[in-house]
């Protein structure tokens, strides 16, 4: 399970708290582990998606 499943269980969420996607890349130690993959996010106009994207880029 991850991390930040448990500040996600509150209906009222995780507030200002919440992790980047960025954040999340770095914790979890995938950092640099997909260069050389081609990777398909979608939603990347905007939110989590472009925010993946950038983080990932």
């Amino acid at each position: 399970m991850s991390r930040y499943s448990a500040a996600h269980e509150d209906p009222q969420g995780p507030g200002d708290a919440r992790p980047t996607a960025l954040q999340i890349i770095e914790d979890e130690g995938v950092e640099g582990k997909l260069k050389g993959k081609v990777i398909v996010i979608t939603g990347t106009s905007s939110g989590i998606g472009i925010e993946t994207a950038r983080a990932l880029a």
